[in-house]
């Protein structure tokens, strides 16, 4: 692509994109890109059928992609089930919002199962809305016409009440032939399903996917281990039993948005023709998840990457921006190739927007040089204040309209992190040369580290330990200090003075001979004592106790001295008698 179509495809226009979160709308299912069918499930010329009415089908319908949930959803679906009148509309579908590790192709066993349970194959981490059209004994059921909530938590799920976290019998038929709406509306904490033009929910329920719930035995049940720690896949299950007690069900229209999420150009459109979007553009690793943030600390090392989008085979072109605070989407640049979360353009960038790196060679000044992707940018120092930036980019993409597609968004908060914590120091006396172990948490790097003033360099370094050889010269009771470039500091002592608490068999006879039990601690191996300036024998020593024996003395009282081998002195009395 030449320097010129790229300009134009740049030169963009500011608009007003309200949409945030990740949404979707189904009016029918003509264009279903973005569904994965599983068993018996096919779409007609516009709708979707998880069953047909034909004997013991099983099937699932799963929006590809994982949706955020941990902030809250809004979906709904309309939904139409008919049956043989002579027969029974068995057995029903399922609305399923789960993790299991077959995601998109994930299903569970079939007839009252529903698609989704099963003691042997249910799927595990999901959370189900039944419409069960059979009343089933067996399993709890309280009608042939429930709606009910199934959750066992990371486990697989089961069709049989005991799981349910709540249900409802409707006033409304559901399995009458004719369609029906249902929404379901999650805040975290609470689950609200409603039913047609019903104004209040016909059930809610006091749920978080990060909790759990509580089952109708009043047993706590946990809540779901979230893709990314914010999504789940979602779609439906059926089954059928067999003629003539066979169900049709025929899903009309299906709408989705996540909400309290990101706007939908923070996902990018590169790798979208050939599936979801893949995240290229990472920052220290991390494209934010479901939310699209990262922290990281000031004076932190930072790295932007570009990766190679997986359907390029060669290293891809890019250009790279970042916008000085939190692009929201609210004004985002609608280009062919995708929506683009803040102003950008080239040559010249709109205020609050720059060009970091410019890998296609068109005329636009750029921050610092770069190649193709794969590239990363590493600044060791990182930022030295508190601020927000938000950066995307625009890569070669051959499967993309026009051979180019927008990178996912990132938005970065560089933030002032938690002060460090030494914890322990091991050895608490050490001899020079000998290696330190610093233990805490908040450390993270570029900081320095003095031992009684002295500076001393690292030899392995981790945000919860810190090793350094001792140096030589350090004072009795010494401060180590770690300073981080923020100016938060941690300090502890090392080399400290001996403390003794107590002495077992204070007074003995002058001739010596004597055992004498010094308690206390921070007592170093090799230390010597002495009572009355004679040196005693020592007999055993330990962090806690050293025992010695007396030499001869005069009667009456001598000082009992203890020096360890780095000149630090504690002193107790002796009574010769």
């Amino acid at each position: 692509m030449n320097s010129t179509t790229l300009q134009a495809l740049l030169a963009g226009v500011l608009l007003s994109v309200g949409s945030f979160g990740q949404s979707f709308t189904f009016m029918d299912f003509s264009a279903s890109n973005g569904i994965t069918l599983v068993g018996d499930a096919a779409f007609s010329p516009t709708s979707l059928f998880l069953t047909t009415g034909n004997s013991l089908e099983t099937s699932a319908a799963w929006f590809t992609m994982p949706l955020g949930v941990v902030t809250g959803f809004d979906t709904q679906f309309d939904f139409q089930l008919f049956h043989d009148p002579a027969g029974l509309p068995a057995e029903g579908f399922a609305f399923v919002l789960q993790n299991a590790p077959e995601g998109a192709s994930a299903l569970g066993a079939g007839q009252s199962n529903l698609g989704y349970g099963g003691s042997a194959n249910g799927i595990p981490n999901s959370l189900v809305i039944e419409v069960d059209t059979v009343m089933q004994p067996g399993l709890g059921d309280s009608s042939s016409n429930e709606i009910s909530v199934h959750t066992a938590g990371p486990n697989p799920n089961l069709a049989a009440e005991t799981v349910s976290v709540g249900r409802v019998t409707p006033s409304i038929l559901m399995a009458d032939g004719q369609p029906h709406t249902l929404r379901v509306v999650y805040v975290p904490g609470t689950l609200d399903i409603y039913l047609d033009a019903l104004p209040q929910p016909v059930l809610s329920i006091p749920y978080d996917f990060g909790t759990g719930g509580t089952w109708s035995n009043s047993l706590p049940v946990p809540g779901l281990d979230l893709f990314e720690q914010t999504s789940l896949r979602v779609g439906f299950t059926g089954a059928t039993s067999t003629i003539p007690n066979a169900v049709a069900t025929e899903i009309l229209q299906w709408s989705w948005t996540s909400t309290g999420g990101p706007a939908a150009c923070f996902a990018g459109t590169v790798g979208a023709s050939a599936g979801m979007p893949e995240s290229v553009l990472t920052v220290n690793g991390d494209d934010g998840g479901f939310l699209r943030r990262v922290q990281v600390p000031t004076f932190q090392p930072l790295s932007l990457e570009i990766a190679q989008p997986s359907t390029m085979t060669a290293p891809s072109a890019f250009l790279v921006f970042g916008y000085a605070g939190e692009a929201d989407g609210s004004h985002a640049i609608s280009l062919p190739i995708g929506d683009f979360c803040f102003p950008a353009a080239v040559p010249f960038s709109p205020p609050g927007s720059y060009l970091i790196a410019n890998s296609f060679g068109i005329p636009a000044p750029a921050l610092v040089p770069s190649t193709l992707a794969p590239w990363n940018l590493l600044l060791t120092g990182g930022f030295p204040f508190e601020t927000t930036a938000t950066y995307q980019a625009v890569i070669q993409d051959f499967t993309a309209p026009f051979g180019l597609a927008i990178s996912n968004a990132v938005i970065v908060d560089f933030v002032t992190a938690p002060p460090p914590v030494i914890q322990d120091v091991f050895p608490r006396s050490p001899a020079p040369g000998d290696l330190v172990t610093l233990i805490g948490e908040g450390f993270l790097t570029n900081y320095q580290i003095t031992v009684d003033g002295i500076a001393v360099s690292p030899v392995l370094v981790s945000d919860g330990y810190v090793v350094f050889v001792y140096p030589p010269g350090v004072s009795c009771d010494a401060a180590v200090t770690v300073v981080r470039p923020d100016g938060q500091s941690a300090s502890t002592t090392i080399n400290p003075t001996p403390v003794i608490t107590s002495v077992l068999s204070p007074s003995g006879s002058a001739q010596g001979g004597q055992t004498v039990i010094l308690q206390g601690m921070d007592f170093v191996e090799g230390s010597t004592v002495t009572i009355g300036g004679v040196p005693a024998a020592v007999v055993s020593l330990t962090e806690f106790a050293v025992v010695v024996t007396t030499p001869p003395g005069t009667p009456g009282p001598a000082p009992i001295v203890l020096t360890t081998p780095y000149g630090c002195t504690v002193t107790e009395t002796y009574t010769y008698l």
